[in-house]
């Protein structure tokens, strides 16, 4: 499908060409996901591990959902047999696990590190990590082996003809409104985000309807909408908690409203499509750069409004341009290696 005036970046999911608004969308949605892990340290003021921290919860997570299944559905080619998909599915294992598992251990190993080793705390730590990933040393992963989940599914979804397309709205809806109430292989976020991603999917069957003058308009009301009630919530903390599907569905509109504005604006732009493109290693490692900057900051006994602030600023484009100048590092090294290969 082509689609006028796009820039082509390479992203994440293999160099497709890529929507100017999307990798703004995604951007955004990452800076937003870097900003709401900013809770540990004992400096961190409680009106941001309390407040802003139910606040970017009840959505971010919903709009990063939404953003990967738009994109996991724009870039997909079809799948048209058995042995196709197990091809599929063992691509999309080689892309995720390797590096979840990975930075998976090296969490575990510092935890152990500073805790005390043992085998049996390492082999639990590992137990952990492949069956309740967000109950293990490395948390936070939990969204990469959902999304291998994720698509997995896929094929499925997007070789539904019709209306039994359309149909998975009734499945991902339930699910939504009563999560299967357990961690183990990630069940309980799989319910809440299921939605978030079929709308994704959605969203790229109805690409051309997105980019009419109308659907504007719908943009622009909905970051009215989203707008109003971050006020309330941040305000008095009303109607603000983790995972929310109101929230979480306002924000969409909200967040392209924001991304069609940074198109107007060159730097902005530039930088959002840069992270975008990185922002699986962004994921990956940004909480490393997070955690040291914790350890600095409570060696030198630093705290106050003011000053987490400006923390906040530092470290939140910190841990989004290191992870982002050591793949370019990487990438430039294996480049010359095989230059000199050859």
């Amino acid at each position: 499908m082509a689609v006028p005036g796009n820039a082509r970046v390479q992203g994440i999911d293999g160099g497709m060409t890529r929507l100017t608004w999307l990798d703004n969308m995604r951007g955004i949605a990452m800076v937003l996901v870097v900003a709401g892990h900013l809770l540990a340290g004992n400096f961190v003021p409680a009106w941001y591990s309390g407040t802003v921290r139910d606040y970017l919860y009840s959505f971010h997570m919903a709009l990063f959902f939404f953003i990967s299944g738009f994109v996991a559905a724009y870039s997909y080619h079809p799948v048209r047999s058995f042995a196709e998909y197990l091809r599929y599915v063992r691509a999309k294992f080689k892309k995720f696990f390797p590096p979840f598992v990975f930075f998976g251990v090296v969490c575990l190993l510092l935890t152990l590190w500073s805790t005390g080793f043992t085998w049996a705390k390492f082999y639990d730590g590992l137990y952990r990590l492949i069956v309740m990933p967000r109950a293990s040393h490395s948390g936070y992963l939990w969204f990469i082996y959902l999304l291998f989940v994720f698509y997995c599914i896929l094929p499925i979804i997007m070789s539904s003809p019709g209306r039994w397309f359309y149909g998975w709205i009734v499945p991902a809806s339930v699910l939504s409104v009563f999560p299967i109430p357990t961690s183990i292989f990630v069940l309980d976020h799989f319910s809440r985000f299921f939605c978030f991603f079929f709308l994704g999917c959605v969203g790229v069957r109805h690409i051309d309807l997105l980019r009419t003058p109308s659907w504007r308009a719908v943009y622009g009301a909905g970051a009215l909408l989203f707008g109003l009630w971050s006020v309330a919530a941040l305000g008095w903390g009303v109607w603000c908690e983790p995972y929310q599907i109101s929230s979480g569905l306002l924000s969409i509109p909200a967040c392209a409203f924001l991304a069609a504005g940074a198109k107007q604006l060159p730097t902005v732009n530039s930088v959002l499509v840069r992270i975008s493109a990185d922002c699986f290693w962004i994921y990956l490692l940004h909480l490393f750069v997070i955690q040291f900057s914790v350890k600095v900051v409570e060696r030198l006994h630093l705290s106050g409004n003011l000053f987490f602030c400006i923390y906040a600023v530092i470290v939140t484009a910190s841990a989004i341009a290191i992870p982002i100048g050591l793949r370019r590092v990487c990438c430039f090294l294996r480049n010359h290696g095989a230059r000199s290969c050859a």
